[in-house]
């Protein structure tokens, strides 16, 4: 603890010394001509190695913009038709299937089929299919039988197999797994596919099949009896078991409640819980119920998979204690019960236009309570009777009860004459009024309707309890027939769609439509398929305004977002989503008002029809910024919305958006050759190996970003052949093609943005065949191959080209990238500074830098430069608009920008300097612990947010202090949680200067903080770290404590966002004004493109031998060999380097000479890192002690030098 104490006190000192320093030290006297001179450098790589000034002349020069209007109710529109078609579909499949199995149930023509789980990976019927992501067998079917299953049961017979297979063929829209889960706990899956929990897997336990078997939404109480008598007999885990099971049937929109009653009774998973389990005194806890926070106290739950996974921990934690008194646990779920009802009927009368009864509203939802105990009551059974009956008359008889008497005796009776209701008090109230419209309390009402019997069931060995509470929607689904009331009333139709779910089977995120099955007016199973939620809302996730500010979302029936830009899209969900409330995300009080207005509207009361409903409104939008920061501006938006059956999606665009920018025809010229990206299927004509890849060359490759196509989904779904890519060909090359781009798929203008980046074959190919001058520092051709791994623009309308040529992954969409928004958001900023004026020539001209990442294919470590091209078009009235063209970008390596920096800055090479360069977010671009670090160390560093707060916290703590670096915060909605980051405040810092103990600015030009720091002042904090430094550690900028197991920045600050949130409800209580702006998360797996690349069903037409084929870019340097010392092999590499390079220091210690040397490459310096040897006689004898020895040979001439570099392959000594 001393030692702790002294360090703190130390690291203080510390940062006092480095405040007052600017009184004692004078900083290096200097302008800001290192900050220029080193942007100059950046911005020369962006404009002439990765060519997008040659780029921009081109385009203006060709004029090839045109402006049109912009219909964004045309957008909606698409967007809905694209959605019903996509549902229509998998109903009409689900129809059919229906069909199929009632034929074998009314014929008794049964089927045997095999266990998918035994079923092996090497059939050869098993092939990779890229609609069902994975292999599979679409020729057969197999099962997946619980151990709780019945021994017999009927299968449907292959009339079920041929129609699956025909719905395939049918409905081309990606239609999924198809199955049927029978009552008896078998499910029929198709395609037959290898399956691991088939005993433990149990379909009547799932959500789809319970929400499609009682689709109505429920109320359920738990109510469970926790006296000690259930501690024995192994009670008190059966019924935690069948708790939890219960749980998980369940969907969003139920509303759950768990009580656990003794001598008395509380909430559990609420803070009374936690007090009553710790201390068994449950009156205590009772008595504090007054300073409970936690909403669950006092209402239920909505059964969202986040509070589910909350109550399944907190029924996992129960603790047997008391006696067994049925009247707290029972007057409690009532509360909770009658707390919810109270919200129903005012929010109903609230909203509804038509004249709705409390009657009406109280039998809209499935009331139950679930009562389990396992003896007689402590308390009179007669009071308990009287109490059933009164608080239930309050409700309008609309609660059943479900009970479950566990174990053996006669107390069971009486909980079976509680689920009858049958009892009437002594003394009942006579009723004395008509229940009006929207009262709620129907304890002296008359004409209510008769409480409804229950359910009772005796358990005798509590192995049997799960399955019998478990199948308790039985109850509700008898009370249905083959097209239910309860569908007419809430659905309209047979088919019920689940809420989005994690399907843990590798499809991600999904949704299922499934329909139950009823024979002679019993369940016998349900019919599901799904779809996946990456391909129903594809075309909203990929929704792009052409450089536009707007937006599209999805929400449900109950205004739960299904997809929003501020929320993860389903490709990077790894678990049950959060389904947060709209009004999270749109706070403007008119906007909420308008959605909620929709959404008010009964479900399909729009159907066919072409309504759309439309607000313009002052609001908010919100900018992506670099990393995870936002920036929030005043806008006025147009809301555009439609109705899609259970859904409701929207298109945002910006009030005064009238046009778009078009491209203009493009012809092809002389030299153009189209190259598509899948190489697997089709080689290029030139092929040739790069980084272990197969690749084009020279030759750039052009991809197709999702947002480049008509119908996304179904380019998702689908795999792409030979064929689809000999059309591809045939439409980009051949104006003379009868091929359009409705039959390729792509949108229209697509064709003539590959045709208009074809220039950039030509301009990154003259680039690389000459010299440049960077700073005064000769760039030659090797040295930009060696050194610029992959260049590549992306248009604004998706179209990817890259050079080398290599393959990508397929849901790769380069707008959403880090790069590509970076880019962007430095343009944003630099416009905002300086509007574009006509005539300006370096409007815009800014270029971003990432921070540093590990190369994929082993090229070390590299960052990316990206620069976003902007272009003047002329509107059709004459005035000029700036159009961003697209974001072109390079991926350079590390070492390099290294060279750049020293070569522009005489300090960053010099012994009495440190430099560092950070992003305006305060991520650590560059450091001299990051140059000479392994990289399996950096990638370590990378993945653990490597900011100027963890890396160099002295540094970091004195500009906090300053007020330039500054905090911002966002909403995290998805994870309830605010993310902290980091902004740079470019003003402050300029003000800061001349107070500062080291020298900081803006490099001109770019998103680069440097930082140059006297020798004495480095302290390199990362050096020895074990972890990261966490948010509460000392440290002025870290010093407000919060739960995080991230480092610094960004932080996870989740107990200021849980107190904004209300559990029970799923609402967030969020304005503009007092809370932080939603974050913007990564719209994808973070993943480098070309290099983990998803399966495709095509891709074993062709296996390419990498080894067999050419380098793309063949070294220059010659190996040659020379004389060595017996029995040691030397190979020796003659390299010639520039004479300003070959910088040798020869030092004399005792008898040996110490030489410190660079090591080159053919031609070019790649790495600068001191190698010491000890050399007895140069040219002759080498000491080394390390694994490798190295013999130099150095001839010296006054233009260039030449040496060699030996290595001993075998030697095992000195």
């Amino acid at each position: 603890m001393m030692a702790c104490r002294m360090l703190f006190r130390g690291h203080l000192v510390f940062i006092l010394i480095l405040l007052l320093a600017p009184a004692f030290i004078s900083p290096a006297v200097g302008t800001n001509a290192p900050y220029r001179y080193f942007g100059k450098a950046i911005m020369k790589v962006a404009d002439e190695i990765i060519g997008t000034q040659t780029f921009k002349a081109h385009l203006v020069e060709q004029k090839n913009f045109v402006t049109k209007r912009f219909d964004a109710e045309e957008l909606v529109t698409k967007l809905s038709t694209d959605i019903e078609k996509k549902i229509s579909d998998r109903e009409n499949a689900i129809t059919r299937l229906k069909d199929a199995v009632k034929r074998s149930f009314y014929r008794s023509a049964w089927a045997e089929y095999p266990q998918c789980c035994e079923l092996a990976d090497f059939d050869h019927k098993f092939k990779y299919d890229d609609q069902f992501l994975g292999k599979v067998d679409t020729e057969s079917l197999c099962l997946m039988k619980s151990s709780h299953a019945s021994k017999s049961d009927r299968i449907p017979n292959e009339d079920f197999l041929r129609t699956a297979r025909e719905n395939l063929l049918r409905y081309p829209s990606g239609i999924k797994s198809q199955y049927f889960g029978s009552e008896n706990g078998t499910l029929l899956r198709f395609p037959a596919a290898i399956a691991e929990n088939c005993g433990t897997y149990d379909n009547r336990y799932r959500p789809w099949y319970v929400q499609a078997s009682a689709p109505v939404p429920k109320d359920i109480a738990l109510v469970l009896d926790m006296s000690g008598s259930m501690a024995k007999l192994g009670r008190l885990q059966a019924t935690i078991h069948a708790a939890t099971t219960v749980l998980e049937t369940l969907s969003p929109n139920d509303r759950v409640a768990v009580v656990a009653f003794s001598d008395a009774a509380y909430a559990v998973g609420s803070d009374i819980a936690l007090s009553a389990i710790s201390d068994k005194n449950y009156a205590a806890s009772k008595e504090r119920k007054s300073t409970a926070k936690i909403c669950s106290d006092t209402t239920m739950l909505s059964a969202t998979p986040r509070n589910i996974k909350h109550l399944t921990e907190a029924v996992k934690g129960m603790v047997p204690h008391g006696d067994t008194n049925y009247m707290p646990g029972l007057n409690m779920a009532f509360d909770l019960l009658y707390k919810v009802f109270q919200q129903d009927v005012s929010s109903a009368c609230r909203n509804s236009k038509n004249k709705i009864s409390s009657t009406e509203i109280a039998e809209s939802r499935h009331r139950a309570i679930m009562f389990l105990s396992d003896g007689k009551p402590s308390d009179a059974p007669q009071k308990i009777l009287d109490l059933i009956y009164n608080r239930n008359r309050a409700m309008h008889n609309s609660v059943v009860i479900l009970c479950y008497a566990l174990g053996e005796g006669t107390f069971g009776r009486f909980v079976e004459k509680m689920s009858e209701q049958q009892h009437v008090p002594s003394r009942v109230t006579t009723c004395n009024h008509q229940l009006e419209q929207c009262e709620v309390d129907g304890s002296f009402a008359c004409g209510l309707p008769r409480p409804k019997e229950g359910l009772y069931r005796q358990v005798s060995d509590s192995r049997y309890l799960r399955s019998e509470m478990g199948s308790y929607y039985t109850f509700f689904a008898t009370r249905i027939k083959d097209v239910g009331q309860s569908f007419d009333i809430f659905h309209g139709e047979e088919v019920v769609w689940s809420v989005p779910y994690f399907d843990a089977g590798g499809m991600g995120m999904v949704l299922t439509s499934a329909t139950p099955i009823l024979v002679e007016g019993d369940l016998v199973g349900v019919i599901g398929t799904d779809l996946t939620a990456r391909e129903m809302m594809a075309d909203v996730t990929y929704f792009h305004t052409g450089g536009k500010n707007g937006y599209a979302f999805l929400m449900d029936e109950f205004g739960r977002v299904l997809l929003h830009p501020y929320m993860p899209s389903p490709a990077t969900v790894g678990e049950d989503p959060m389904l947060a409330d709209i009004g999270a995300l749109e706070r403007t009080p008119v906007v909420r008002d308008f959605l909620n207005n929709i959404l008010s509207r009964p479900t399909g009361s729009d159907r066919g029809s072409d309504l759309v409903y439309e607000l313009t409104a002052r609001t908010k939008y919100i900018m992506p910024r670099d990393h995870r920061n936002v920036e929030t501006r005043d806008a006025t938006m147009t809301y555009r919305c439609m109705r899609v059956r259970h859904l409701v999606v929207c298109v945002v665009v910006e009030a005064e958006t009238h046009f778009e920018v078009n491209m203009k025809r493009q012809r092809v010229g002389n030299d153009y050759s189209f190259i598509y990206h899948r190489f697997d299927i089709k080689l290029p004509a030139k092929t040739c190996s790069y980084k272990d890849a197969v690749s084009s060359g020279k030759a750039s490759s052009v991809f197709f970003g999702p947002s480049a196509f008509v119908d996304v989904g179904s380019h998702l779904g689908r795999p792409e052949t030979a064929e689809s890519i000999k059309l591809l060909e045939d439409f980009m090359s051949n104006d003379a093609s009868l091929t359009t781009h409705e039959d390729v798929n792509l949108r229209q203008g697509i064709r003539d943005s590959v045709r208009i980046t074809a220039k950039f074959d030509e301009i990154w190919n003259n680039m690389t065949s000459k010299t440049l001058s960077i700073g005064g520092f000769p760039v030659t051709p090797h040295l930009i191959r060696r050194n610029i791994l992959y260049r590549y623009f992306s248009t604004e309308d998706g179209v990817f080209r890259i050079q080398p040529g290599i393959r990508m992954p397929k849901s790769y969409n380069p707008i959403h990238r880090p790069w590509y928004i970076q880019a962007q958001a430095l343009l944003a900023d630099e416009l905002k500074d300086r509007p574009c004026v006509d005539g300006a020539q370096d409007c815009g001209d800014v270029a971003a830098v990432s921070p540093p990442y590990v190369d994929a294919t082993g090229a070390g470590v590299v960052v990316t430069i990206s620069q976003a091209v902007l272009t003047p078009v002329r509107s059709g009235r004459g005035d000029t608009t700036w159009h961003l063209a697209g974001v072109a970008a390079g991926d350079v390596k590390l070492s390099f920008l290294k060279i750049l920096l020293e070569d522009s800055i005489k300090e960053c090479k010099s012994r009495g300097y440190k430099c560092v360069l950070m992003d305006l977010s305060g991520y650590v671009v560059y450091d001299s612990f990051l140059a000479a670090t392994g990289e399996a160390m950096i990638e370590n560093i990378v993945n653990s947010n490597y900011h100027l707060t963890s890396a160099h916290r002295m540094l970091a703590d004195v500009l906090y202090a300053k007020g330039v670096l500054v905090r911002h915060k966002c909403a995290d909605v998805s994870k309830v949680a605010y993310l902290e980051e980091f902004r740079v405040d470019l003003k402050q810092l300029e003000a800061s200067r001349k107070s500062l103990p080291f020298r900081a600015g803006r490099v001109d030009h770019t998103n680069i903080i440097l930082l140059i720091i006297p020798s004495d002042l480095w302290i390199p904090q990362y050096v020895g770290q074990r972890e990261c430094i966490k948010h509460h550690e000392a440290s002025i900028a870290c010093r407000r404590p919060v739960q995080s197991a991230q480092c610094e920045s960004p932080c996870v600050n989740l107990k200021e966002a849980e107190t904004k949130y209300d559990a029970c409800l799923n609402k967030f209580n969020f304005t503009w004004a007092s809370e932080p702006p939603p974050c913007v998360p990564d719209k994808f797996i973070d993943e480098r493109f070309g290099f983990i690349v998803e399966e495709d069903g095509s891709s074993n037409l062709r296996e390419i031998d990498i080894a067999s084929l050419r380098p793309c870019f063949s070294a220059t340097s010659q190996l040659v060999t020379s004389a060595a010392p017996p029995g040691v092999a030397i190979a020796i590499l003659l390299v010639t380097v520039t004479a300003r390079c070959a910088r040798f220091v020869r030092q004399k210690i005792n008898r040996f000479h110490t030489c410190a040397a660079y090591v080159f490459d053919a031609e070019e310096v790649i790495n600068e890192v001191p190698l010491l040897f000890q050399i007895a006689q140069i040219g002759s004898t080498l000491r080394f002690f390390g694994k490798t020895v190295y013999f130099i040979h150095l001839v010296f001439c006054k233009v260039e030098s030449s040496f060699g570099i030996g290595r001993y392959e075998g030697g095992s000594g000195a």
